[in-house]
């Protein structure tokens, strides 16, 4: 994957990075005044530019982008976009890198450290000879460094004393697990509170860029959509653990059942046949586990499967309409794909991806509904 298009996707976990120790009436953004920026109450900035650190090292002494990050900072900064005694202006890079002069800009925050700092890069381009830098074109990374070094000096220290680097210690997605399992819940879970995170602050975005606004969501509205996923997340971790995986043998005997010669009928390959039994063996014995325990009333199951019947009942009415001149067989196999992408809630809460397809192998082995369109005829001459 080119480093560019890399940079792109690790823009978002560095949000939610943010966003997890954001404090309460702030805002995160995406590339507003940097990469990914926050902004507090008070007024105070983090403006985070975000590097892979993939094919290059971006804080080596000569960098390009070294030097590129800190000229675009103090263009900010003239613009008055941001206060160098108010802003974090960090670099975050995906993978451990090193150099000594962004090291020492790092370190700095004495009034004393940072002159160090500054002189140390002052003679880091100053090797050559007057003479011998005036006969060739100045290289990019000089360019950048000169218009840097003789910025406004109060400014120049200001923004030294509030640099910083902060480096991925595996990888982010990887630092970003123990985060969320440390502010929220057990760390077997975290995946999936990231999955649904980084789901929702993509539908945010997504509607305020094309709505023409900011990319910026405000770490209050951020925790109260998180903390309201936590309760069906619990519920849907819990789920997942009543059915293991069905046994080779317990596969095998299905093969008889109505439900699998429903998908003979409409010659559904072998792995989807036994992706489908095993969906139905776990939606079985998650059904029966949920009403042992009373945590679903009789009544949430009669209104699901009317759901479910619903919706095939519309999908074959829908697919008949819009594919007229497909075979029985494909419109069959095109509406148990479409039943099986589907997911219904039950009594108002997520279930794990296996229940709803699982929910209509059994509606179909009873015969309520059937994927080829004269599928009762087709069981009946099977049985014959």
């Amino acid at each position: 994957m080119p480093a560019q298009a890399l940079g792109y996707l690790i823009q978002p976990i560095r949000l939610l990075q943010l966003l997890l120790d954001a404090p309460a009436d702030s805002f995160v953004t995406l590339e507003v005044f940097e990469d990914v920026g926050l902004e507090i109450s008070s007024g105070q900035k983090v403006a985070s530019q975000v590097k892979t650190g993939l094919v290059k090292n971006p804080l080596t002494d000569k960098s390009p982008e070294l030097w590129k990050t800190f000229a675009n900072w103090f263009d900010a900064i003239a613009r008055n976009e941001l206060d160098p005694e108010k802003t974090v202006f960090e670099i975050y890079v995906a993978k451990p890198r090193k150099g000594k002069i962004a090291s020492l800009f790092n370190e700095a925050r004495s009034l004393k450290e940072v002159q160090t700092a500054l002189a140390a890069a002052r003679k880091c381009f100053q090797k050559e000879g007057a003479g011998a830098r005036a006969r060739r074109t100045p290289t990019e990374a000089e360019q950048f460094a000169e218009r840097v070094l003789s910025f406004n000096e109060p400014k120049l220290i200001a923004l030294i004393q509030n640099f910083r680097i902060t480096t991925a210690i595996r990888n982010p997605l990887a630092d970003l697990r123990p985060a969320v399992a440390l502010k929220w819940i057990r760390p077997e879970s975290a995946e999936l509170v990231i999955q649904h995170a980084h789901g929702w602050i993509k539908e945010k975005l997504d509607g305020l860029l094309l709505a023409n606004k900011p990319a910026s969501i405000g770490s209050n509205e951020f925790n109260r959509e998180i903390l309201s996923y936590l309760p069906r997340l619990d519920f849907r971790v819990m789920v997942t653990s009543m059915a293991g995986l069905p046994s080779p043998e317990e596969v095998e005997a299905e093969k008889a059942r109505t439900y699998v010669r429903q998908l003979e009928i409409i010659a559904v390959d072998d792995e989807t046949t036994l992706h489908s039994i095993n969906e139905y063996l776990r939606a079985s014995v998650t059904r029966t586990k949920l009403a042992e325990q009373g945590i679903v009333h009789e009544h949430s199951f009669t209104e699901y499967e009317e759901a479910l019947s619903a919706f095939w009942r519309n999908k074959r009415r829908q697919n008949s309409l819009t594919h007229t001149n497909r075979p029985p067989q494909d419109l069959g196999q095109l509406l148990l794909s479409d039943c099986c992408l589907h997911q219904q809630k039950l009594q108002g809460l997520e279930m794990p991806s296996y229940f709803t397809p699982g929910s209509f192998h059994a509606l179909a082995d009873d015969q309520t509904i059937g994927w080829h369109p004269e599928y009762q005829v087709r069981l009946k001459g099977a049985s014959a």
